[in-house]
């Protein structure tokens, strides 16, 4: 499998929880020409489309239809990805050279859809936390 430029062809969101780690997500994902951001603990009410750096999403708001569900406040976010504008085929080469790497697995794993867009970053986790225990 081969991306096909080595132009930036998305952004790989993140938030990693040992520094060590980062640094090996952040080197792995400039070799394959991918635009990485950190999602902070401070991120966590924020929707999804307020800190993705991709644009042209359809179907989706950057605005809450509706009230949102708040992180308590001792919430602490979990280790996650959130893909935006990569192909199936660049997150498949992105697993799989992350897999060879040796980097230890992150549990939480998205791709940015019409859908979550708007909604924050708690909600989205707790979304994959619900999909992950029932084996989605």
């Amino acid at each position: 499998m081969e991306i096909k430029n080595n132009k930036p062809s998305g952004t790989i969101m993140f938030h990693i929880n040992n520094l060590k780690k980062e640094k090996q997500l952040k080197e792995l994902s400039r070799s394959l020409g991918f635009v990485t951001r950190a999602i902070k603990q401070q991120d966590i009410n924020k929707s999804v489309g307020s800190i993705c750096l991709q644009g042209g999403i359809k179907g989706g708001s950057l605005v809450s239809k509706g009230e949102k569900i708040k992180a308590p406040d001792k919430y602490k976010l979990p280790e996650l990805f959130i893909f935006s504008g990569l192909s199936d085929e660049n997150i498949d080469k992105f697993l799989e050279e992350y897999r060879k790497s040796g980097i230890e697995p992150v549990g939480l794993k998205a791709v940015v859809t019409p859908t979550n867009i708007s909604w924050s970053i708690y909600e989205l986790v707790c979304e994959l936390e619900k999909e992950k225990s029932i084996g989605l």
